[in-house]
């Protein structure tokens, strides 16, 4: 990770500058960049990559019962940004969580997780959406 791409993140942690601030202050470090891109990433339908992941849940409820809405967008440098980070954890770190997602039942590996695997994840989902539905909810994930 270059020391350029670093900064901003630091100052996106610090809460400096807004995810979309870094967003398009990655995407042109990666404009000068280009030339060292592989020509095969994955690229949605209207030839463009995806740039946010967006978790929809409709008629969900709050805790007093009120139906309550909830809309998240989160780009996708940020989910990127959060893999490449998660390569410099120490060995102990990764170590660590591997065991609490596993106490919680949760099948997650961080020594799987790469940005290929993520942008894959990406298209799959700016092609078809995921719908869950349940009685009196529906969640939706996209991307856009």
């Amino acid at each position: 990770m270059s020391d350029q791409r670093r900064q901003i993140l630091q100052m996106l942690a610090e809460g400096k500058i807004t995810a979309e601030d870094a967003e398009r202050l990655l995407d042109a470090l990666n404009a000068g960049d280009s030339a060292t891109a592989p020509e095969s990433a994955p690229e949605n339908k209207g030839g463009r990559k995806a740039k946010f992941m967006r978790v929809i849940i409709k008629g969900g409820r709050d805790s007093e019962g009120k139906e309550e809405n909830v809309n998240i967008k989160i780009p996708a440098v940020l989910l990127k940004s959060g893999i490449r980070l998660g390569s410099i954890m120490p060995k102990r770190a990764i170590d660590k969580l591997n065991t609490h997602f596993s106490d919680k039942g949760l099948d997650i590996n961080m020594n799987d997780l790469d940005v290929e695997k993520l942008d894959h994840l990406l298209e799959a989902l700016t092609e078809s959406p995921m719908e869950i539905l349940s009685d009196d909810s529906k969640i939706i994930i996209c991307c856009e």
